[in-house]
């Protein structure tokens, strides 16, 4: 991760995901990161 992204999760637990309409299409939460990395360490 970059350090702007870790940055930003150190303030907020999510970033809105937008697509090139500016229309929202998702949401990520720190916790959907911190899950896939721990499934990814674990296998």
């Amino acid at each position: 991760m970059s350090d702007e992204l870790l940055s930003y999760f150190s303030t907020y637990d999510f970033i809105v995901v937008v697509d090139d309409e500016q229309r929202v299409i998702g949401i990520v939460q720190l916790w959907d990161i911190a899950q896939k990395l721990w499934n990814a360490c674990a296998s």
